[in-house]
């Protein structure tokens, strides 16, 4: 049965109380025994949230003509980890147009945590020619501007500015140009973050979440042009 954008009507609270107990449970035995709990009140909650933001993005976003929603695995990776915890105490939700190209296209991120919700516009990595493209548009004086005055404009509004950078300006770029701290850049995007409220777990919580990757748009459409 398909699911449909009109079922979701918010997250439950039991949603978070979840995640919380994991927190503290952390271990196969319990999260077994609570798989069923698991399925109902997260799973099924994030997938009815999934299809709801799909249909809400490409609403408000005419640019956008088809959206993609992944739900990452609750299981972590633990093969190479100092930490043996088998699970994640987050859901994170990726919407993007190609999630054939992961983190290295423009995406609308939001990860579910017990006590908040962490939301992230932008592209994680420039892979091969990408980083090329990206730095030779931050060198350009029409789209190195364009990406300064949106870079400045989000820290006002209190978006914080990420991505791995390198150490010093790359070679053979100047050191001493305008932009040059743009210039070190490997991935860029905005992290915002809301507390869990009455809003996140009602009706108004697509809209609320659509808002904070409104703030992101401007980056995200600039990336898309590369």
């Amino acid at each position: 049965m398909p699911i449909h954008s009109t079922q979701f009507q918010g997250f439950p609270k039991e949603t978070f109380s979840f995640l919380s107990d994991l927190s503290s449970n952390n271990r196969k035995a319990w999260f077994d025994a609570n798989k069923g709990r698991f399925r109902r009140v997260v799973e099924q909650s994030v997938q009815n949230f999934v299809a709801a933001m799909c249909t809400r993005l490409s609403h408000a976003f005419k640019d956008i003509e088809h959206l993609e929603g992944k739900v990452f695995r609750i299981h972590r990776d633990i093969r190479f980890s100092k930490d043996k915890t088998p699970y994640k105490t987050h859901v994170g939700i990726r919407f993007s147009e190609d999630a054939s190209k992961n983190c290295a296209a423009p995406f609308f991120y939001v990860q579910l945590e017990a006590e908040r919700l962490l939301f992230v516009t932008g592209q994680k990595e420039f892979e091969g020619d990408a980083l090329d493209g990206y730095r030779a548009a931050v060198l350009d004086a029409e789209t190195g501007r364009a990406l300064e005055t949106l870079v400045n404009k989000m820290r006002h509004t209190g978006a914080g500015l990420q991505g791995e950078q390198l150490q010093k300006v790359p070679r053979g770029y100047p050191a001493d140009h305008a932009r040059a701290d743009l210039l070190r850049f490997k991935g860029l995007y905005i992290e915002s973050s809301l507390p869990v409220t009455q809003q996140i777990c009602g009706p108004e919580c697509v809209q609320v979440c659509l808002k904070q990757f409104a703030r992101g748009k401007p980056l995200h459409d600039w990336l898309k042009r590369l």
